[in-house]
């Protein structure tokens, strides 16, 4: 089916190949490019468990001192 299409659209498809040949390769050469890009990490999760204890125990002494590190 795409064969058959490229077949009868000539002129188009040699369009689009011809595009992509000349438009890949300046992309590549002009997309900016880090060796090691920043990394921002805007928000994090604390989990804490401790079976027996409970939730409003492991918040004060397990949890909030985690977030704040």
């Amino acid at each position: 089916m795409l064969t058959s299409f490229a077949m009868e659209n000539r002129a188009l498809t040699l369009a689009v190949f011809l595009l992509a040949v000349v438009v890949g390769p300046i992309s590549l050469l002009t997309h900016p490019s880090r060796e090691d890009p920043r990394v921002s990490i805007r928000q994090a999760v604390v989990s804490a468990q401790f079976p027996g204890m409970s939730a409003s125990r492991i918040e004060n002494l397990i949890t909030s001192k985690l977030e704040e590190k």
